[in-house]
């Protein structure tokens, strides 16, 4: 599922831990796929063999993304803009304000709420990334995606993550605490994980 797979990629490009996924068609026609192609231009080490992907860690930059396909990546692509240096800039993604939450609003809560500098327009999101964030507490909104992203911001903070309704994630990865603890991942959640 390349949909959950870019929280991962995403995780193995920011922090010191090399992330390699496995099990995923390369041939897929979920466009989330285009991850891959996304984190390269972001400046992040990806390869890929038959089956598997594998981030790691370098310097990364800010780009310009048409999210017009790619709406259930634009949470973790926000933390990706939080973690490069320079400006991102997300557009048409509007339909991100009718899913779980409105999208577009609870990324901003959540990168400004763990002190990103990031901005909503109509149909998009500015992020002024400095390859890192302070920490603190964030909600969830009841939103998988954004409590996922939330822990995977977590490696680049400084202090602590607290995720109110991080049972979220039951919706799409109820194994994703268990998944992201294995890794080393370290937050505190409201509920229990």
């Amino acid at each position: 599922d390349w949909s959950n797979t870019a929280f991962w990629l995403v995780t193995g490009a920011i922090s010191e831990n090399s992330v390699t996924c496995t099990g995923l068609n390369h041939l897929s026609s979920q466009k989330d796929r285009r991850i891959v192609r996304l984190m390269r231009r972001f400046g992040a080490q990806v390869s890929t063999t038959p089956g598997t992907v594998r981030s790691e860690k370098r310097d990364m930059h800010g780009i310009e993304i048409n999210a017009g396909e790619i709406p259930d990546l634009v949470p973790i692509l926000a933390v990706a803009a939080a973690a490069a240096r320079g400006t991102t800039k997300i557009t048409h993604a509007s339909r991100l304000r009718a899913k779980e939450s409105d999208r577009l609003k609870s990324v901003t809560a959540l990168i400004s709420g763990l002190g990103g500098d990031i901005r909503e327009t109509k149909d998009g999101l500015i992020i002024n990334g400095t390859g890192e964030l302070q920490g603190g507490t964030v909600d969830s909104f009841g939103d998988h995606r954004i409590a996922m992203a939330a822990a995977c911001a977590s490696v680049i903070c400084r202090a602590a993550v607290t995720i109110k309704g991080a049972q979220a994630v039951r919706k799409s990865y109820p194994g994703f605490w268990d998944d992201f603890q294995a890794l080393g991942g370290k937050i505190t959640a409201e509920e229990d994980i």
